[in-house]
């Protein structure tokens, strides 16, 4: 990214996505963030101090299963729909 903290100019990976959940009414239902289907794709079993970890750099082993689960493209990857916000 260009600039720090609030000052932020631009990012070539800003991570940012309209997310669409299905199943449900968001006016009598609350969005949730299903932490267990979240990390459903990632192995959390540390290799090494940077195995476990996703920071949205590139080479990280933690952060497609992450992303995949957000709806979120990593590294190229295809976007897929999001598993991790369900309506409760």
């Amino acid at each position: 990214c260009e600039g720090e903290g609030t000052d932020v100019m631009s990012c070539a990976n800003e991570n940012r996505e309209q997310i669409k959940v299905m199943g449900g009414n968001p006016r009598n239902q609350t969005i949730a963030l299903d932490i267990a289907a979240m990390y459903s794709q990632v192995d959390l079993t540390p290799v090494d101090e940077k195995s476990a970890i996703c920071m949205s750099g590139p080479g990280s082993t933690a952060c497609p299963g992450l992303f995949s689960s957000l709806g979120l493209s990593y590294e190229g990857s295809a976007k897929s729909d999001q598993t991790a916000f369900v309506f409760k």
